[in-house]
């Protein structure tokens, strides 16, 4: 009797335990989407290299591989899009533009290099007006196929290839 009584109190306990370790894993996920780019921003200080993209159409393995951290910059509802409107057109989607207001206006200022996918034509057309227009030391477009093709398959190939070499070049790799 008393044994079993041992053993639901330490079941208890663990369960206790275990609830209290979730509650800090919450706590930990909260704050880094509440401040979003905190935990990038922290890598940066350690010395790693961020690279940002804006679709998942990049291949962040590639990123990855290089020893650089890939980061999802993404728009805020919140915030007016002001510098952004200035070299981007109001045509373009207000994702993309919010996308690139915050990152003019030094909210990502940790970011190291950016990864341009072809995915819309905003993407396309716009990759030259974020090249000129921040800081960081690597830009680089990857032309994805729109077609399931064998010749696609062989493009996407050589394009990742070239997206490879690039990394290799640009961090000495």
């Amino acid at each position: 009797m008393n044994e079993q009584i041992i053993g639901t109190q330490l079941n208890e306990d663990r369960r206790k335990s275990m609830d209290e370790k979730w509650e800090d894993v919450f706590t930990i996920i909260e704050k880094y989407y509440k401040d979003y780019g905190s935990r990038a921003n922290e890598f940066k200080v350690e010395g790693k290299e961020i690279i940002c993209y804006v679709c998942s159409f990049v291949p962040l393995e590639l990123i990855s591989a290089s020893g650089c951290i890939p980061f999802r910059v993404r728009g805020n509802i919140h915030e007016p899009i002001t510098k952004g409107d200035t070299l981007l057109e109001t045509i373009v989607c207000p994702y993309y533009r919010s996308c690139f207001d915050l990152s003019l206006k030094q909210t990502y200022d940790f970011l190291s290099g950016m990864v341009i996918p072809h995915a819309c034509d905003s993407m396309v057309r716009s990759y030259s007006t974020w090249s000129y227009s921040l800081p960081y030391s690597y830009f680089h477009f990857v032309n994805i196929p729109s077609v399931c093709v064998e010749s696609s398959f062989e493009f996407f190939n050589a394009e990742l290839n070239t997206f490879k070499k690039s990394l290799e070049r640009r961090y000495d790799l």
